[in-house]
């Protein structure tokens, strides 16, 4: 036993032994980490999607000033990104998100979730959001999105990278 300590490998896995990372405990903590990011990554998320009336203070508290939301192509930097959301409250009354894959790696985590909206024109929309982010100190800090439109109009297309008040385009097909 004393020869496999004397090796540089060896060596290695002692010490790595002695800093707790084969132990049941570092495990447990690992997994209570990533327990604890996946539920405040969906909390987040379901905020920001689903209240209607969510404030720039909520936006301030959960994502950094230098966050960049790379979506279909566009590249959102955090101001463009508030601007998105606020102004898809402009045309959605209300909207709900539900997770399929919720998977934490470290500061990665990567979701596959839908967003069911009613639009205030009555008409309704579903998307699928296929998203990694990046999150540090309890920030969003980047995301990388694609958006795919299982149901609405053609006008809802770029529901996913709009940063402007859109005039509604239900009616086009």
């Amino acid at each position: 036993m004393f020869k496999l300590f004397s090796s540089p490998v060896g060596l290695f896995i002692f010490s790595l032994m002695n800093l707790g990372f084969f132990s049941n405990t570092y495990a447990l903590e690992k997994v209570q980490t990533a327990d604890a990011t996946r539920v405040f990554v969906k909390n987040v998320l379901k905020t920001v999607i689903e209240d209607m009336q969510v404030t720039d203070q909520t936006y301030e508290t959960y994502f950094s000033k230098d966050y960049i939301q790379h979506v279909d192509g566009k590249t959102l930097n955090y101001t463009d990104f508030v601007n998105h959301m606020k102004a898809q409250k402009t045309i959605l009354a209300s909207a709900s998100v539900s997770f399929k894959y919720i998977i934490v790696e470290g500061s990665t985590v990567a979701t596959l979730h839908f967003v069911d909206a009613l639009k205030r024109d009555g008409t309704s929309l579903r998307v699928q959001v296929n998203a990694v982010f990046q999150v540090k100190d309890h920030q969003f800090i980047l995301c990388d999105e694609l958006t795919r439109l299982i149901q609405g109009s053609k006008g809802d297309e770029n529901v996913g990278s709009c940063h402007e008040p859109q005039a509604d385009q239900s009616s086009q097909r």
